[in-house]
């Protein structure tokens, strides 16, 4: 909770960046904390020193948001041109720039940005940074509560630091110091697997329903002792690099925010065979599920690869025998299904009273931990975003019998971008009545039953949770969208009209026309001079030679 209202009030300010006065003793504390609650291993690298806030779902503050903050810096620095205040438009464009990793996708239809948690003070004690503040004659506030040590486990933990009760060996200096090797040896594992992640080769992902598939370097070469060694049993190391590097691909296609690499050891075995265990008499896994994610290999006769030979990044122009290391990342089928979004209606002001303007568009929501969704609200309707079933697809493709294009579309573009159960991990945007079950639109795919502005049509936006891809450099991505070997999420259109409501907004009425209408014949040909008049049996018609004004 402390976290969420630090979060929102920094989004509320436009600020990516938030620095924290943690030190080296709430470090030992939290590394004590872990381990008198039995936890070992990589659960012992304590406080963070730089890191997402830890408020996962919502907008703006992990993962999403850098467009808002984008725009806000264009339109500052604009502000300031029009001011006259040129050195403060540059600062401005100095600040904004940054070192971007090219892997995170920043391109329409996915999201990117969030809240950094800084703490530079970890290598200074809480007696340091007291006596800083005397010396330069600086006011600081503690918590009454943090001296009461029946309160809470932290702070008996404090009080025995406090009191020297602890044995050397688990004061704050030696505690902090294994924090900090646990850190450098986490490092050493990440450095590799990443590396491994990069020479990995995009056959196909598409945004729309996250399924990802992809080569895998053969015989894990770079994970072993050497960076040129295969990756082997007898090395511990290898299935903790292993490991981390799978957990870089599962969180491509995830719902969670965070997966543990200590239950990734038969997803390690399933993909690189010598890591089997000696005693285990299993055949080579190809089908595991791990973080809610299918691993699959890839099939011979199975259209998974790109449209578009490439050597880089398909496996058309690849040996048969390649398919083995080729993988089909899925999100599994619910077994249970998200909770539902729903968008209530809008409400009309109250007319006794003046309304300031209102915004028509729903808040950003997080559907599956994978999608981030915005609707217009209607005047006269209640939305519902929620997965697909087979009743409601049967009940959609009834509704487009009669419609045999539409019927098509759907069809064609099930079978390409959800095959198999992956579609019914889609979401549908309906209205919110129990009783209905046809569906207005597969938002993440671009499809709508009704035509943008027909009256049963509804206004959305969509966009992908930040990812990471594999391989990516400056300029990749918009050269893989042409090849099709990456297909971003539709992201929807919103009219400007709709994402502003003035007072009067009501439900929908017809509005009379301000265009002067011609009283008869002889006026009409002087407002519409395109138009030829015919008489026949004394009654006027007008045939149209250009276009129509009546």
């Amino acid at each position: 909770m402390r976290y969420q209202a630090l979060g929102k009030a920094c989004r509320s300010l436009h600020i990516e960046g938030l620095i924290t006065a943690h030190h080296s003793d709430d470090q030992a504390e939290t590394v004590l904390m872990r381990l008198f609650q039995g936890r070992i291993g990589e659960s012992l690298h304590g406080i963070q020193p730089e890191a997402n806030i830890d408020c996962w779902g919502h907008y703006g503050l992990v993962g999403s948001g850098g467009r808002d903050i984008a725009e806000f810096k264009k339109n500052e620095r604009q502000r300031s041109l029009d001011l006259g205040s040129k050195e403060f438009a540059m600062a401005i464009k100095a600040a904004s720039v940054e070192t971007q990793d090219p892997s995170i996708l920043r391109q329409d239809g996915f999201e990117y940005g969030g809240i950094k948690v800084y703490r530079p003070f970890l290598g200074f004690s809480k007696e340091q940074l007291k006596e800083t503040c005397r010396h330069y004659s600086m006011d600081w506030v503690e918590d009454a509560t943090n001296h009461d040590p029946t309160k809470t486990p932290r702070n008996a933990i404090r009080h025995l630091l406090r009191t020297n009760a602890l044995p050397a060996v688990l004061r704050p200096h030696s505690v902090c110091a294994l924090a900090e090797r646990v850190r450098s040896k986490l490092r050493e594992r990440e450095i590799p697997a990443e590396k491994y992640f990069e020479r990995c080769k995009i056959d196909s992902f598409h945004g729309g329903s996250g399924r990802l598939v992809v080569q895998i370097p053969p015989q894990g070469i770079g994970l072993g002792k050497n960076p040129s060694d295969p990756i082997t049993i007898d090395d511990a190391e290898s299935e903790q690099r292993a490991a981390r590097f799978l957990l870089a691909l599962i969180q491509i296609v995830t719902p969670f925010s965070h997966v543990s690499v200590q239950k990734l050891g038969t997803a390690c075995a399933g993909v690189f065979p010598k890591l089997k265990l000696a005693n285990s008499n299993q055949d080579q896994v190809s089908n595991f599920t791990v973080g809610h994610v299918q691993f699959r290999r890839l099939e011979p006769s199975e259209k998974g690869n790109s449209p578009l030979p490439d050597a880089r990044s398909t496996v058309s122009g690849a040996k048969k025998a390649s398919n083995k290391h080729t993988w089909v990342l899925e999100r599994q089928r619910f077994n249970n299904p998200p909770a539902d979004i729903r968008i209530p209606r809008l409400e009309p002001p109250d007319p006794a009273s003046p309304a300031p303007l209102t915004t028509a568009l729903s808040p950003w929501r997080l559907w599956d931990g994978r999608y981030w969704f915005r609707v217009v609200r209607s005047p006269d309707r209640d939305f519902v975003i929620r997965p697909l079933t087979e009743k409601i697809l049967k009940a959609l493709r009834d509704s487009l019998w009669g419609r045999r294009r539409k019927f098509r579309e759907l069809r064609d573009l099930l079978d390409s971008a959800a095959p198999g159960n992956v579609r019914f991990t889609l979401p549908v945007l309906m209205e919110d009545h129990p009783e209905a079950v046809q569906a207005l639109a597969l938002p993440t795919l671009g499809f709508r039953t009704w035509p943008l502005g027909a009256r049963s049509d509804v206004q959305w936006m969509v966009r992908y949770k930040q990812v990471r891809l594999p391989g990516l450099k400056e300029g990749d991505f918009e050269k893989m969208v042409r090849r099709g070997v990456v297909t971003p999420v539709d992201q929807g259109a919103i009219s400007p009209s709709a994402q502003v409501v003035a007072e009067h907004l009501r439900p929908r009425r017809r509005v009379p026309s301000m265009k002067p209408k011609p009283r008869n014949l002889e006026n009409r040909n002087r407002l519409t001079p395109q138009l030829e008049v015919t008489r026949r049996r004394d009654v006027p018609q007008v045939r149209n030679l250009g276009d129509r004004i009546l």
